[in-house]
């Protein structure tokens, strides 16, 4: 099993579809297969990378789409570079993917000099892809090889890498047929960057069925309404502040279609102006993360309780354990433990691998939540206070530790406060140093330096005296309870 196997089929069947549509155009599935075919081939014939791991530093394209999958084809793993962070991050991210070969645009080859890391353009890669003999079909049939490396932080802010096998995404690919309804019919409109998981997911498992998968260089409210009018999409894959944006625009389009929203629970106000704005609409919520793939499921014609994520998929199953690793009943808050074959494989750290806490095939990402009587699974919480800003994950000790080397700065804490657009924002507590003069405008400034910007606290809290808990912490829990609703109704 291969997440490219079904290509050469699907341009055997549908001689004219289209495979991808980007804006240079349409690329049919029998140019899709062989320029995924070519790719294969030249980083099979390649001798730079003893690992048989390549980072993808590419902009929102078919091109992107193209390395990715053709690294699959050969047996590879790939490694996608997020364009937004820093040098200091990306290579800190490149050393623990263990890269030594990079395909990059070629105006950003420069941004990747680093030692013992080779760097080709994606214009001398399809060159000289096309450039090879022609061979047979590369047949890699081992669905538990490594093919996608990713990227998390761990719980002290420190990155992770996460491992998953091409198994892990074809049993994913098993919901999307049956509990989303997608087809080869299907047009699939990915609104998002190709770098976060949910919608490299969602294009990659749309070509896998033989649909259309229509991408943007970035997401504007505008773009997308603009892609929505003239390609009529049937699915439409978006998080919830890309439906808020949606909603201000005040616009309608009639036509019919599902969104698929994912990383956060989307507002019910949210809901109600896209319903009134797209009233042939319906929109499927999940609830997942990278490393468990899909959870559970929300549909809009089941008409669940506003508060859930749903019920699991299913080839997923959901347990709750309390604190004593018991199983709870309806309605009792735990933790949340997951059993599917949609599982990733393990983290990679500095140290080595690591895996999810687990009891028996049983593991947990943390959530914290409960399952009701009828089976719908209510999220409250993680448990490491993870901040979730419109779908990006951010682990608030990773920007306490910058904040904390300021010289001027006593004590700060970094905790997640509700906002009505983007779900969280990450907010920052800061005790300032005695006879020190310390504004927002500095501090916002040194971050940018250290971080990359979606980290950068959006708001900002001087106090005279921190709160501590009785073991000597900062008492977060006191902070977000106090500051819940200071920013819950600001502008972006």
């Amino acid at each position: 099993m291969n997440i490219t196997e079904t290509y050469r089929l699907t341009a055997e069947k549908y001689l004219d579809r289209c495979a991808i549509h980007d804006k240079i155009g349409d690329l049919t599935y029998q140019d899709w297969y062989e320029t995924v075919l070519k790719t294969a081939r030249w980083l099979s014939a390649c001798k730079y990378a003893d690992n048989h791991r390549v980072g993808l530093y590419l902009r929102n394209s078919r091109f992107f789409l193209q390395c990715f999958t053709a690294a699959a084809a050969a047996g590879w793993t790939a490694v996608p570079l997020d364009p937004r962070w820093g040098r200091t991050e990306r290579e800190e991210k490149i050393q623990l993917a263990g890269l030594s070969l990079i395909i990059s645009e070629s105006d950003w080859v420069g941004r990747c000099t680093f030692r013992s890391v080779r760097v080709e353009s994606i214009d001398t890669v399809c060159s000289e892809a096309e450039n090879l003999p022609a061979g047979e079909a590369i047949e890699t049939d081992e669905s538990d090889l490594p093919f996608y490396f990713g990227f998390t932080s761990g719980s002290t802010g420190h990155p992770k890498g996460f491992v998953r096998t091409q198994a892990s995404w074809i049993h994913s690919f098993a919901c999307n047929v049956r509990d989303l309804n997608w087809s080869a019919d299907d047009r699939i409109l990915v609104a998002g960057s190709l770098f976060n998981t949910h919608f490299l997911y969602a294009a990659v498992s749309g070509l896998y069925i033989g649909a259309t998968v229509i991408l943007m260089p970035s997401f504007s409210a505008e773009q997308c309404l603009h892609l929505m009018k003239t390609l009529a999409p049937s699915q439409v894959v978006v998080v919830p502040t890309m439906l808020e944006s949606l909603a201000a625009t005040n616009k309608t389009w009639r036509g019919r279609f599902h969104w698929l929203s994912s990383g956060a629970k989307c507002a019910v106000s949210t809901k109600r102006k896209m319903a009134a704005q797209f009233p042939n609409s319906r929109m499927d919520e999940f609830y997942g993360a990278s490393e468990l793939s899909f959870v559970s499921l929300c549909r809009e014609e089941e008409d669940a309780p506003a508060d859930s994520v749903g019920r699991p998929f299913f080839n997923v199953s959901v347990a709750i354990r309390t604190e004593d690793g018991s199983l709870a009943g309806p309605g009792k808050i735990g933790k949340i433990f997951v059993k599917s074959p949609l599982v990733f494989s393990h983290y990679v750290t500095e140290t080595g691998t690591e895996h999810l806490p687990s009891v028996g095939e049983w593991v947990t990402v943390g959530d914290i939540g409960y399952l009701d009587r009828d089976g719908y699974l209510h999220i409250q919480g993680r448990e490491n206070g993870m901040i979730n800003y419109g779908g990006l994950n951010i682990f608030p000790e990773e920007m306490e530790r910058v904040l904390q080397g300021y010289p001027d700065v006593e004590h700060a804490a970094v905790v997640g406060l509700p906002h009505r657009h983007w779900g969280e924002i990450p907010a920052a507590f800061i005790q300032k140093k005695r006879h020190t003069n310390l504004d927002k405008k500095r501090l916002r400034r040194y971050c940018l330096e250290r971080l990359t910007a979606y980290k950068v606290p959006r708001a900002w809290f001087f106090l005279d005296k921190m709160p501590f808990t009785a073991g000597g912490k900062v008492d977060k829990r006191r902070l977000k309870e106090r500051y819940k609703e200071s920013v819950l109704w600001k502008k972006r």
